[in-house]
């Protein structure tokens, strides 16, 4: 029989004789073995007859103390500005080991990322608890300690006007599609192109200040409300085909007064004039074909995309719908091969 350390294990043999005598000098019916090693037992009854019986123990080895720790604040900012990464030390667990956390989608790594976007959980000051297991080679396992993280409320709301066009669904004129009409998404009246979300970044560090979701008007307009302190911020626009897009330039915020930016009127509107001018009428728009969102317009988005055209797709939200009339097929397909072949990337501090 096996145990994991520090367990132990209860031996024993029926009751009813007269008398027992263990290796370990016990004279009990039952001992408890707390080390490995071959016990031994013999009983007799009323008439003197012995008979004996070995077991053999091995307590193996459980992992050692496991332990969670945080790099990062453990309240997270509601508008996703801020994130914490959780790190597993398995120190001594050995080859073989493995972990599961506790976390909604029972993560493997080593280290589990949060923040308050890609968590599931948005309820302002609902505490959440996360922990690990670890369980090595002899299926022994060790839970670590807590470490609870809580979503909060961080700065002042900061409005800002965006003028934004998606080259995908540019139709000229200053026009989109209305793509989540044309998907069939409920509750669209025709006069919306997409959903996209604003990020703004530390104009010094570069490091993320903050993020809102926005709505996309099929005229180029858009309004976010980003949380966060007043002063000077990088705008990015980041929408599920197109390439990421910075400004050219630091934005001024401030929670008293509205700002805007507006990337249709120039290529110099974004950083290193990454825009495209479909139409060759001087108004820009940001490249499209980036399905995948690695920030790269490459081979990588192609697989989706064949897959969805040769299935027929239409009528649902597909990122590979790249031209947003609703259907995937060869239509689509064109302005992803150009850029394809123009290596569009995203550019950035």
């Amino acid at each position: 029989m096996q145990r994991s350390a520090p367990g132990t294990t209860t031996l024993g043999v029926d009751a009813t004789f007269n008398s027992y005598l263990w290796s370990t000098s016990e004279t009990t019916a039952t001992i408890t073995a707390a080390s490995s090693g071959t016990y031994s037992v013999t009983v007799s009854d009323g008439n003197s007859c012995t008979q004996s019986l070995s077991y053999v123990v091995t307590i193996n080895p459980a992992p050692p103390t496991a332990v969670v720790t945080a790099s990062g604040p453990t309240n997270l900012c509601s508008d996703g500005s801020n994130n914490v990464i959780l790190s597993a030390d398995t120190t001594g667990a050995g080859a073989g080991a493995s972990i599961a956390w506790n976390d909604f989608g029972g993560g493997t790594d080593n280290t589990l990322f949060l923040d308050a976007n890609d968590l599931t959980f948005t309820i302002l000051g609902s505490p959440y608890t996360f922990n690990f297991t670890v369980t090595n080679s002899y299926l022994c396992s060790a839970t670590s300690n807590d470490i609870t993280v809580t979503v909060v409320t961080c700065g002042d709301p900061m409005t800002i006007n965006l003028n934004v066009f998606l080259q995908g669904y540019y139709l000229g004129a200053g026009a989109m599609e209305p793509v989540l009409a044309n998907q069939g998404v409920p509750g669209a009246t025709g006069l919306e192109t997409d959903t996209i979300q604003v990020e703004i970044y530390d104009a010094t560090t570069f490091l993320p200040a903050g993020s809102a979701k926005a709505v996309l008007m099929t005229d180029g307009t858009a309004t976010a409300v980003i949380t966060g302190v007043d002063g000077s911020y990088y705008v990015a626009v980041r929408q599920r085909n197109h390439i990421l897009t910075w400004s050219s330039v630091p934005v001024a915020f401030a929670t008293a007064t509205p700002t805007s930016y507006d990337f249709t009127t120039s290529p110099l509107q974004a950083f290193s004039s990454d825009l495209a001018d479909k139409f060759a009428e001087g108004i820009y728009s940001l490249y499209v074909g980036d399905i995948n969102q690695d920030e790269f317009v490459d081979g990588n988005d192609y697989p989706q995309f064949d897959s969805d055209n040769a299935a027929g797709l239409c009528c649902d939200y597909y990122a590979t719908d790249m031209n947003g009339d609703g259907f995937v097929d060869g239509n689509d397909y064109p302005q992803f091969d150009t850029n394809n072949s123009l290596g569009v990337s995203s550019v950035h501090p």
